[in-house]
């Protein structure tokens, strides 16, 4: 029986950008494109909370494009996973629980095959909360990855009639034990907003680095794998503006602690229970 809440799609990354729109999700406050995150740096990405906006040469004022919590790469043996490595893209969109769930198999140079599933969502309730559960599995190898995680205010820009317009500047950034911290500021209407990332590995026992790198916020871990068995990691995040900047690091990592506290399964039922409300099913 053909689920009528369910949308796949297997996709083209030729029409990437037409994929990341259609799967766009949105919980009132936030709006986050359908970018593959390990394929953030060639797509599209968007990630745009609303009241944060901006003027522009072009449009008079826009909403603003901010750092997105979903931009992570993989390294397999040092190997970065990119879009020419793609055999297979496939999104799977649960719009009566609001969870978006993107599945990739690669292929790398020297024929080693991984497959890779990110679950995300945007809390119904808990609106400045944003999670993703990502899955990396080797599908015929044994080896190292890398994963890193990037808070970057560089990769936050509009692109107009093919101009690259950046709308943000950095204030401060910080890194703690609960994660990294990016503070920015819109150039013409300095609205500041508060960014907090927390990358933790669920599967595997490894430590977390976190470090500052140019206009980046990064955290990162590395680990062995073993073919068959996917190596999992959550990354909770919390988005905060239009506050003072002690305030807005205090409510960012404060959202953040609470949510990988509750756990990914937990959050995910939450979300899914207000929508439920909603339908009323």
């Amino acid at each position: 029986m053909k689920n009528e809440w369910m949308l796949e799609q297997k996709a083209d990354l030729k029409n990437i950008g037409h994929y990341e729109t259609i799967y766009t999700l949105a919980n009132g406050y936030a709006g986050l494109r359908g970018t593959p995150g390990f394929l953030f740096y060639e797509g599209k990405p968007g990630f745009y909370p609303a009241g944060v906006y901006n003027n522009t040469p072009v449009f008079g004022s826009e909403l603003v494009n901010l750092p997105s919590f979903i931009n992570y790469s993989v390294k397999v043996d040092g190997e970065k996973i990119t879009a020419g490595m793609v055999d297979s893209l496939k999104y799977s969109l649960d719009m009566r629980a609001g969870v978006l769930v993107i599945e990739a198999v690669v292929r790398g140079q020297k024929g080693r095959k991984t497959a890779i599933r990110e679950e995300r969502f945007l809390h119904s309730e808990k609106k400045e909360t944003g999670t993703m559960r990502t899955e990396i599995t080797p599908l015929n190898y044994n080896g190292n990855i890398y994963i890193s995680c990037a808070l970057d205010v560089n990769a936050a820009v509009t692109d107009v009639r093919g101009e690259k317009i950046h709308h943000l500047e950095k204030i401060s950034d910080d890194i703690s034990k609960n994660g990294v911290y990016l503070e920015t500021e819109t150039t013409h209407t300095k609205i500041n907003i508060g960014q907090f990332v927390r990358l933790k590995p669920a599967s595997v026992k490894t430590e977390t680095r976190v470090f500052l790198r140019d206009d980046a916020a990064v955290s990162s871990f590395e680990s062995a794998v073993y073919e068959g068995r996917p190596v999992v990691f959550d990354i909770f995040s919390s988005v905060f503006h239009s506050g003072k900047s002690g305030e807005l690091r205090r409510k960012s990592e404060r959202a953040v602690i609470d949510a990988e506290k509750a756990g990914f399964a937990r959050l995910q039922k939450e979300h899914a229970d207000v929508l439920k409300k909603i339908w009323k099913t």
